[in-house]
């Protein structure tokens, strides 16, 4: 944040700069950096989309000097974390707020990215002419179309719920109405959330649990009993890593020239505690999972590749460009002044040379969440296969969350929790209402 906190990076640097702070137990000053983030994306999309001078600068330099906007993914969660910090600090207004913002961006993320998509397009198309460069020419060489299939193949393999859909914040949303419902339509739009769900993760039984005492609960046919939810954050999420591809490039009068471009490509960490397993009184609960964010970041970055490799083709380009003038103009000299043009030009070429590996890596791989009713002494243990089980007494409420946070095995976990009603009678009746 020091470094870019104002810069290109801005975003990027206060997502995890709240994440870390979130996780270190300073809920004001994560929300604070988060803020700084929200903030930072409205003032982003109230400007145009990336302009043909940004693609310019960008294709003779590298793509990291493209302003990092928020991917769908990072705003989603964004709301989410924003509302887990609000619950915790006990702002249920607040909560609703970003929740419903979470829920919006999804609903809304398929069209903004399809015409942001389209725009960007647009511009690197522009610049390409400008560049006079030969896009198509590059991305139809079957030797370039063979290679993108091999080292992106792994990237198809992962099975998104839908485009830009996370089910932990389709989940979140049904957890809080249901638990903070003020009438009727708010347990109804709890009930929709659940279902949306568990068509996403079938296999889950504590959302199929859910979504069946939701009905009943509608129906009249059962009340609510003191409930507690696990959710389990393990691993991490996707890190951006590069390959380098020599690719044949099209550029004056010459037939092909090839020249070494980085694309990006994304890092999977296996590294992860697999489940928590929840003693309760004798009874054991494994969580199950609810979101694999592998498979919405990896969803996301496909949908974005054709982009970024038209971009990364028409960076090579520009800068084989570059380097061949500036050869061209030393061409005919021996002196140590033209070995240092030529020596320099290929340098340019080196340094710049690199893909975009922003991310938002503080995420978790995976949420997973457990569900069971409150033990009568509101104590339970926490194994996670590392140690001993760990006791975590249950703060008052009626429906309370315990919100573990796993970077790898053998790791400390982070705990934290909220709760809903606080057993009072007034949450109790508005449910009913």
């Amino acid at each position: 944040v020091d470094k870019e906190g104002r810069g290109v990076d801005r975003v990027i640097a206060h997502l995890e700069q709240g994440t870390i702070r979130r996780e270190m137990g300073d809920l004001q000053g994560s929300q604070a950096s988060f803020n700084v983030a929200e903030q930072a994306i409205e003032h982003i999309d109230n400007k145009p989309d990336v302009s043909v001078s940004e693609e310019v600068y960008a294709s003779v330099t590298n793509m990291n000097n493209l302003v990092y906007r928020g991917y769908d993914s990072d705003r989603v969660m964004l709301s989410v974390y924003r509302a887990l910090n609000q619950l915790q600090l006990g702002d249920y207004a607040a909560a609703r707020v970003h929740l419903i913002r979470s829920y919006n961006r999804q609903v809304d993320a398929v069209n903004r990215n399809a015409r942001r998509i389209e725009k960007a397009q647009q511009s690197a198309s522009s610049v390409a002419q400008k560049k006079n460069v030969n896009v198509s020419r590059t991305s139809n060489d079957p030797g370039f179309n063979r290679a993108m299939s091999n080292h992106y193949a792994n990237i198809k393999q992962y099975n998104a719920y839908a485009d830009y859909v996370n089910p932990f914040a389709e989940w979140m949303q049904g957890l809080f109405f249901f638990a903070d419902a003020a009438d009727g339509s708010d347990m109804e739009r709890a009930r929709k959330s659940m279902q949306r769900v568990s068509g996403m993760v079938p296999s889950n039984r504590y959302v199929q649990d859910d979504l069946n005492m939701l009905e009943a609960v509608q129906s009249g046919k059962q009340g609510i009993a003191p409930m507690t939810y696990v959710i389990f954050a393990t691993g991490v999420a996707p890190s951006r890593g590069e390959f380098r591809l020599d690719i044949p490039v099209f550029l004056f009068a010459k037939d092909v020239d090839y020249v070494g471009a980085n694309f990006p490509t994304l890092e999977m960490h296996p590294n992860f505690l697999r489940q928590l397993n929840v003693n309760v009184q004798g009874q054991r609960y494994g969580t199950q999972l609810v979101a694999d964010m592998d498979s919405i970041i990896a969803q996301e970055f496909d949908n974005e590749l054709p982009v970024t490799i038209t971009r990364t083709i028409i960076s090579a380009a520009s800068k084989a460009a570059i380097a061949y003038g500036l050869r061209q103009t030393v061409k005919d000299q021996n002196s140590w002044e033209a070995l240092a043009i030529r020596l320099a030009a290929g340098a340019y070429q080196v340094a710049t040379n690199e893909a975009d590996q922003r991310c938002w890596s503080s995420l978790p791989k995976q949420f997973q969440v457990a569900r069971f009713p409150t033990p009568a002494d509101r104590v339970i243990h926490l194994d996670d296969h590392a140690g001993s089980p760990a006791p975590v007494t249950l703060i008052p409420g009626k429906i309370n969350v315990v919100f573990v946070r796993s970077i790898a095995p053998h790791t400390p976990m982070t705990i934290m929790q909220f709760s809903f009603g606080k057993g009072s009678s007034t949450w109790q009746t508005a449910l009913h209402n």
